[in-house]
């Protein structure tokens, strides 16, 4: 079962501990808690039972008909059970809703395990960002056209 809620003030520290558990350079509870306030953001979290604790996680934003994925990750051991692909597809169904042209989103080159999530979503490598991130790898921006084909 996978449940998905809106991010709430109660839940940035839980989210905040997801974040380090999966990157280097993780978001703050204080980063979260600015994209909550933030009127263009969409804040989301997955369970996997009521009440149970949070799984995964995704911030993105809708702007001038573009959608922006800024942050997702997923609790190591509960990697590879759909959470983060559920909450990418809600994400770009509110956005076809919306009236969204496309979704963008940066990645590291070496995070193969995403580049393929993204992928089955319907991403492809649209740009690059050289030396992006703190180490110097690159990013590679990718692009989903998510506009409804009528």
């Amino acid at each position: 079962m996978i449940l998905l809620e809106e991010m709430r003030a109660r839940d940035l520290d839980e989210v905040a501990e997801v974040a380090r558990s999966g990157f280097e350079h993780a978001w703050t509870r204080d980063a979260f808690a600015d994209e909550l306030a933030r009127d263009v953001a969409r804040c989301r979290v997955a369970r996997t039972e009521h009440g149970g604790p949070i799984r995964a996680y995704a911030v993105w934003w809708l702007v001038a008909g573009e959608q922006s994925l800024l942050t997702v990750a997923t609790a190591p051991d509960a990697r590879r059970h759909g959470l983060a692909r559920a909450l990418l597809r809600e994400m770009l169904d509110e956005g076809r809703a919306r009236g969204a042209d496309a979704c963008f989103l940066e990645v590291r080159p070496s995070n193969a395990p995403a580049i393929a999530l993204y992928r089955s979503l319907g991403f492809e490598r649209f740009d690059v960002r050289a030396r992006y991130y703190d180490d110097g790898e690159d990013a590679w921006i990718l692009r989903a056209p998510i506009a409804d084909p009528r």
